[in-house]
């Protein structure tokens, strides 16, 4: 990314500045200060009869923080250091290690009752890039998510303009699967630490279509620590498939109890059910 996306200089610090100051002012009724920055370390460990899962985060070492810079989602996931945070899965009959894989910070671990999928989640926002993520027994990634309590709700018309206007930017959203279509409304995940400095115009542009989550409008976060998104005393998680068994959305509470989902897409070249267009195959079992 060049040129239109970038600022320099004094110009960029002070349109950083009042970016920041515009954005505590626009989200103060879902924010709240923190005091210090998370910086703990944790060890999470949850099992089945089948197997059992370990996971691991250092948000306590600052060399973390200068290798992770200012926008983690810039890194390609793969590339984490397994030294900081790191989700293994083992056998608990013979021991064995399904996989060790790099993670990000989690604070609530899942497994399905089939043991096929592992469902992490975490209300860990600083310098952390996916809120959600979904494992396959293997250790591949199926589905990972940036979780925000709010976003910029844009009509189809709007999102022409945008994508007109600020072509590089909405192509950078695009990558880092920031930009859901959702009830005919387009849905961009916007409002991350170095976000102002990145996308600049275009920012101002989406804090002005700023609305509450598509998920639930019961979300909300702090500065720079938290993002509340999930009930923290059972978020209650079911796993949704369709007729061949495959994941197909994971639902939970929201912090006020209130149920939804998020929609896994099928692996099309996977599929063993035959079905034409907008057939209905009735009720998918849940887990």
């Amino acid at each position: 990314m060049q040129g239109d996306i970038y600022l320099s200089g004094q110009k960029k610090k002070l349109f950083s500045f009042i970016l920041q100051i515009t954005l505590i002012l626009l989200l103060g009724i879902t924010s709240f200060a923190d005091r210090i920055r998370y910086n703990k370390i944790a060890n999470l460990k949850v099992e089945n009869e089948k197997v059992i899962v370990r996971h691991y985060h250092n948000w306590s070492d600052s060399k973390y923080e200068k290798w992770y810079k200012i926008f983690p989602e810039e890194k390609r996931f793969s590339d984490m250091d397994i030294d900081y945070a790191y989700i293994e899965c083992y056998e608990k009959k013979t021991g064995n290690i399904l996989f060790k894989k790099p993670s990000p910070a989690l604070t609530k671990i899942h497994i399905s009752n089939d043991s096929r999928y592992i469902i992490g989640i975490s209300n860990i926002k600083v310098i952390n890039p996916y809120q959600f993520v979904v494992y396959n027994r293997g250790g591949d990634i199926i589905y990972k998510k940036h979780i925000a309590a709010s976003e910029a709700k844009l009509t189809l018309p709007e999102y022409k303009e945008f994508g007109q206007r600020y072509p590089s930017q909405t192509k950078f959203l695009e990558e880092l699967h920031r930009i859901t279509l959702y009830s005919n409304s387009f849905y961009i995940d916007f409002l991350s630490v170095g976000m102002p400095e990145i996308l600049g115009k275009a920012w101002v542009f989406l804090i002005k279509k700023e609305a509450p989550n598509y998920l639930s409008k019961n979300f909300g976060e702090s500065v720079t620590n938290y993002v509340t998104w999930y009930n923290k005393v059972d978020p209650k998680i079911e796993l949704r498939y369709n007729n061949s068994r495959q994941l197909i959305g994971v639902s939970l509470l929201d912090p006020k109890g209130e149920r939804f989902e998020i929609p896994i897409e099928v692996d099309k070249s996977e599929e063993k059910v035959e079905c034409k267009p907008k057939c209905h195959r009735g009720h998918e079992p849940i887990d």
